[in-house]
């Protein structure tokens, strides 16, 4: 790593040697202070000279007469010693486009108790460096005591809002390590790229996610992570939560906070029964549909089916009885199988936005990996492309807008004309297209073997996720596909209600799963490990409390069979008393909470 231009020797401390750029004037280590020019004649002096070699007079001592110098001064020193790969932009920046990222703000104050010390700040401030860095983050600056970073600005990823909260909390406590306290507010959301300036610049970026990020960290208390809806949706599986009133309202009504307070328990393997160990008890007509639907793929029809039910009532579960049932060749990275129906899985639970869905998908019907660089996405999308053209799946032109609209939308390049395809295309007309791109490529990929395209818990809460879905299921009606849109916790929610109208009108199928009743929540017990040595009394305790959900009933079991309560939570009908308790681990109250 060259940190200094050639040529150029580094000004090397007199009191720690640390070397620094040669137009240092304080280390960006320990903060003494360079000598400067002469104060009686103007001649040039450097570190260790006692006196002027010109006219004599005395050297200022190191730090002599220096006032303490603020955060921002010190993030400049900093930043100024650094090489100029750290400050890199991401790559496919396009004025205009529109990403999906999780922004942080953070505030840093002394503790009182503190006395204020430079190589406790500057200490900080390269930990601080270190850590976003390490967790995917674009540090984008400081401004007085407060710094922006960006998650996902390169590639957007749902484990973006998971990244920026555990940042958050190693911030928190690198900062009580250093003498000082963090506030931090962080949220997820769309924003809107703007024009480069130069490498040290702010990063160009608007939107009211950004804007929200900084209020919610002026709510943020010192010491607090404050995190917004969208980003607690994000990583609400990976940490301790806890809900914040913060009085704040925007364009969509009132904002919803959570309080991070620590990473979630890690659940051992031990703590968590498989669901597929167990038997599957009162889903056998819903299965079959499922097998009927996949038998039309080999006659070239296709079907979309939406399935809807509580969560943990075994719609994953039915999902994979479908899968060990009939096969299915997952889509690879090497290319395209030319036998056998594909299928693709596209994993939404942690994603928060129509725009990272719209990601998601595009990046399971390429087999992109969420690790890839965008020379290594464009790679695999023109490889794609290029196999669907041959067969004549996709005209050359269509190939290029499609290329042009998925390198935009997960930050793809190309190396060709593809990379300036659609670059004067506006928001508006990006996310009209999208939807149908993806929706014709899936379609194209399903022929001639057919293809499962199963998408799990989608977020509904923006018309463009709703749009796709149609836009998918309309490619199912003409193609071999069969479209698993798997499913609701809330089925009364405004979105599903939408897409379940949507989805009827095009020819869609809707499969219900209900709890399972008071027999098949008992025949299930009595096929777990230990089910037939619980009492009557315990047996029906937990079938109460389950209300006809298997995983509960599935976990309870095990959590009764490990027999421990340090990490347990107690776990009773509204209306027993003591002797009827049942304990089961924290792991499962995470999983339906």
């Amino acid at each position: 790593m060259v940190l200094f231009q050639e040529g150029c020797h580094p000004m090397k401390c007199p009191q720690c040697q640390h070397e620094n750029r040669p137009t240092a004037r304080f280390c960006t280590h320990c903060r003494a202070q360079f000598s400067g020019p002469c104060s009686q004649c103007g001649a040039e002096l450097v570190p260790g000279d006692a006196f002027c070699g010109i006219c004599g007079a005395p050297a200022p001592t190191s730090g002599e007469s220096q006032a303490p110098l603020s955060l921002e001064e010190q993030f400049v020193a900093m930043r100024d010693s650094l090489p100029a790969s750290a400050w890199e932009r991401p790559a496919g920046w396009r004025q205009g486009e529109e990403r999906v990222v999780t922004v942080l703000f953070s505030r840093l104050e002394r503790r009182p108790s503190e006395s204020e010390t430079s190589a406790d700040l500057a200490g900080l401030l390269v930990a601080l460096v270190d850590t976003l860095s390490g967790h995917g983050a674009l540090l984008d600056g400081v401004l007085g005591d407060s710094f922006r970073a960006f998650f996902g600005l390169g590639a957007t990823s749902e484990g973006d809002a998971r990244e920026a909260v555990q940042s958050a909390l190693e911030i928190r406590e690198l900062a009580q390590q250093h003498g000082y306290r963090a506030s931090t507010g962080l949220n997820t959301g769309s924003v809107t790229l703007g024009a480069l300036g130069g490498a040290m610049s702010p990063v160009p970026v608007s939107g009211q996610a950004v804007q929200l990020a900084a209020r919610l960290q002026a709510k943020a208390a010192p010491g607090q992570v404050v995190v917004g809806e969208a980003a607690y949706r994000g990583s609400r599986r990976a940490f301790v939560f806890q809900t914040l009133s913060v009085d704040l309202v925007v364009a969509g009504g009132p904002v919803v906070a959570y309080l991070a307070e620590a990473p979630a328990p890690a659940m051992e393997a031990s703590e968590v029964a498989t669901p597929h160990q167990a038997a599957m008890v009162g889903r056998q007509p819903q299965l079959e549909t499922l097998k009927e639907l996949y038998s039309d793929l080999s006659v070239g029809v296709g079907h979309a089916v939406m399935l809807v039910g509580p969560e943990g009532v075994g719609k994953s579960r039915l999902v994979r009885e479908l899968r060990s049932a009939c096969g299915g060749v997952p889509g690879a990275r090497g290319g395209l199988p030319g036998a056998g129906p594909l299928w693709f899985d596209v994993r939404l639970g942690g994603v928060v936005s129509g725009q990272q869905t719209l990601c998601q998908l595009a990046l399971a019907l390429f087999g992109c990996e969420a690790t890839d660089g965008p020379a290594a996405r464009g790679d695999r999308i023109r490889l794609v492309l290029a196999e669907l053209e041959g067969r004549g799946s996709i005209t050359p032109d269509r190939a290029a807008e499609a290329a042009g609209a998925l390198g935009r939308l997960v930050s793809a390049r190309f190396g060709n004309t593809w990379d300036r395809c659609l670059d004067h295309a506006g928001p508006e007309q990006m996310r009209a297209l999208v939807p149908l791109v993806l929706a014709e490529v899936a379609g194209a990929l399903s022929a001639p073997a057919g293809a499962v395209l199963v998408m799990e818990h989608p977020s509904l809460d923006e018309p463009i996720a709703r749009g796709l879905l149609v836009a998918l299921a309309e490619a199912a009606q003409r193609n071999p596909l069969l479209l698993i849109c798997d499913g609701s916790s809330q089925p009364e929610a405004d979105g599903w209600l939408l897409l379940q109208r949507d989805l009827e009108a095009t020819g869609g199928i809707v499969v219900r799963l209900e709890g399972l009743n008071e027999a098949e929540s008992r025949e299930l017990l009595g096929t777990l490990p230990g089910g037939d040595e619980l009492t009557e009394d315990l047996v029906a305790e937990l079938v109460a409390r389950s209300h006809g959900v298997p995983l509960f009933l599935e976990q309870a079991l095990h959590g009764l069979a490990r027999g421990t309560d340090e990490d347990s939570a107690m776990v009773r009908h509204p209306e027993a008393g003591p002797e009827a308790a049942a304990s089961v681990p924290e792991s499962l109250e995470r999983v339906i909470s």
